[in-house]
């Protein structure tokens, strides 16, 4: 092998993709952070897991529909990204927490 060149990752795609001058000229070149992630499932959260939740304490649900072992976005009752989780056997692991830009 001589080269290799990433195409693709999640929804986005190299033909999509901006060069240096390009994005200094465009204001609304970014997308947020809750779009970027966009192809992971998502789980809203009660307002006493979300508590938990945000603390990094794991949250205990029913997983039924979601694969094992899968990455989801965490959303709070006000249906804000606050973090990313990972799906165990009744409950979800906080991976990492988003925190808002003030």
């Amino acid at each position: 092998m001589i080269s290799l060149e990433r195409t693709r990752i999640g929804r986005f795609k190299i033909e999509d993709s901006l060069s240096l001058e390009e994005l200094k000229r465009k204001k609304d070149s970014c997308c947020s952070i809750d779009s970027a992630l966009s192809h992971l499932d998502e789980i809203t959260l009660g307002e006493d897991s979300f508590q938990r939740a945000r603390k990094g304490m794991p949250v205990i649900t029913i997983t039924d529909n979601l694969l094992l072992y899968q990455y989801v976005r965490l959303k709070g009752p006000d249906n804000n990204l606050f973090g990313i989780g990972k799906v165990e056997l009744n409950r979800i692991k906080i991976e990492r927490i988003i925190k808002p830009i003030s």
